[in-house]
C-alpha cells in the first residue's frame, strides 16, 4: 500500500474507531484530545490535523523540513525516518459548463513534516510562539483581540446589564453578538467565543443543516479550540454528547464545520494582532 492511500486508511480507522466508541466518557474525551490538535494546527486541514493527531499525538509545533530549516532549526540525526505524513492535495484548472476557470483537486501525494522535538535549534533560530501570544496575557487582553475580531469580521457586539444571571450571551445569527455585562471578563471572553462561532458557522440561512444540538456542539468545540490556541484555561469539562453514537459521516461533517470555524476566526485573531502591533510601532 503506497503512502497515500495508508494515510486515507488511517483515517477512515479513526473515525471508525470514534463512531464505535461505546463509552461516552472516553468518547468524549478522544474528541477533545483531537480538539486540542486541532487547536494547535487551525491551518491545516481537518485530514491533516487528524493525520497529525493520529501519529504524533503530543505534537505541538509542525514544518517541514525546509521551512525549519528557514527558521533556523535543523533535523536531529536520528530523526528524519520518523516524519509525520500528511496529505498534499493536487489541483488542476478546468473550465465549468459556463466557461468559468476553477481549480479542481485531482489527487493527493504525501508530504512530509516533523514536530519540534524532531528538531535542533540553531544559533539564530525564531522563537516558535503563536503570533497573538503577546497580545492574549490574559482574559482582558484576550476578550480585546476578540472583540477586534469580530469587527473585523462584521460582527457587533453590545454588552447590556438587563441580562438575566443565568444568560451568558446570545447571537442572533445575523452578526450582533450581546454579552451579559455583569458577568467576569474571564466567562465574558468564553460566551464571546462561543457566540461568534455561532456567527461564522451558523447564520440563519445555514442554521437547518445540522440538529440543534450538534450546532451548540460546534460551537462548544470551536470556544474550546479558541481558548486553547490562545492560552484561556475552560472552566469546564466540553463534552460532544451530540457527536456520540451517530456514523462516520456525521463526525466527519461536523469536524469540517469545526474545523472551518476555527480557522476563519483564527486567521483573523492573527491579521487584528499583526495590526495591533504595526500601530504600536508606528
Amino acid at each position: 500500500m503506497n503512502p497515500t492511500t495508508a494515510n486515507h486508511a488511517r483515517l477512515d480507522e479513526w473515525l471508525d474507531t470514534l463512531a464505535h466508541e461505546t463509552d461516552q466518557a472516553r468518547h468524549s474525551a478522544l474528541f477533545t484530545a483531537y480538539l486540542g490538535a486541532m487547536a494547535r494546527f487551525w491551518s491545516y486541514s481537518r485530514r491533516n490535523s487528524m493525520l497529525i493527531f493520529i501519529q504524533r499525538p503530543q505534537a505541538q509545533y509542525v514544518n517541514s523540513r525546509k521551512r525549519w530549516e528557514e527558521l533556523g532549526y535543523t533535523l536531529k540525526k536520528d530523526q528524519w525516518r520518523n516524519s509525520i505524513q500528511i496529505l498534499c492535495p493536487h489541483f488542476k484548472k478546468m473550465r465549468d459548463d459556463a466557461g468559468r476557470e476553477e481549480e479542481t483537486l485531482t489527487h493527493f501525494t504525501t508530504g512530509y513534516i516533523y514536530d519540534e522535538t524532531q528538531v535542533e535549534a540553531g544559533l539564530h533560530a525564531q522563537p516558535l510562539s503563536a503570533p497573538w501570544s503577546a497580545s492574549t496575557a490574559d482574559a482582558g487582553d484576550l476578550f480585546d483581540v476578540l472583540h477586534r475580531t469580530c469587527t473585523r469580521l462584521g460582527v457587533t457586539v453590545t454588552e447590556r446589564d438587563d441580562l438575566a444571571d443565568a444568560l451568558h450571551g446570545y447571537a442572533d445569527g445575523a452578526g450582533h453578538i450581546v454579552l451579559n455585562s455583569r458577568h467576569t471578563i474571564g466567562d465574558r471572553t468564553q460566551t464571546l467565543a462561543h457566540e461568534l462561532a455561532h456567527e461564522v458557522a451558523h447564520p440563519r440561512n445555514k442554521r437547518g443543516e445540522f440538529t440543534r444540538q450538534q450546532v451548540e456542539c460546534q460551537a462548544e468545540a470551536v470556544s474550546y479550540c479558541l481558548c486553547t490556541a490562545m492560552g484561556l484555561a475552560s472552566p469546564n469539562s466540553p463534552t460532544y454528547l451530540a457527536l456520540y453514537g451517530v456514523s462516520r459521516e456525521t463526525i466527519q461533517a461536523n469536524a469540517d464545520a469545526i474545523r472551518a470555524c476555527v480557522h476563519t476566526i483564527l486567521r483573523e485573531v492573527e491579521r487584528a494582532t499583526g495590526q495591533q502591533a504595526a500601530d504600536a510601532a508606528a
